[in-house]
């Protein structure tokens, strides 16, 4: 997930420790639907044909999702979301290196 910075400046970055992680999680398993338990913010969406690419903002972070179908979503929009899958992948931020996967409860 990216983060997201009102200003767009540049920051010195911070410092990592071997206590950050990322979650990699693929476009295709962040399905959106009205009852979805996460609640976000449409950032951005782009229909390209057969599928459209949206943006979600949450908290100051963007996920990215992919859904069937040539869709305007409004940008600004709450939007609700679930992950569909058990392939949730666990990174080390400083080193990179994979850990695990898995699922999100």
């Amino acid at each position: 997930m990216q983060k997201v910075d009102d200003l767009e400046t540049l920051h010195a970055q911070e410092e990592l420790t071997d206590n950050d992680f990322v979650l990699g999680i693929k476009p295709e398993f962040v399905k959106i639907d009205p009852n979805g338990r996460i609640k976000g913010k449409v950032y951005s969406s782009m229909p390209s044909g057969m599928e459209t690419i949206v943006k979600i903002e949450v908290d100051g972070y963007i996920l990215t999702s992919v859904v069937f179908g040539n869709i305007d979503f409004t940008i600004g929009d709450d939007i609700s979301f679930d992950f569909s899958s058990k392939s949730i992948i666990l990174f080390n931020r400083k080193n990179q290196r994979f850990i695990a996967t898995g699922s999100l409860e």
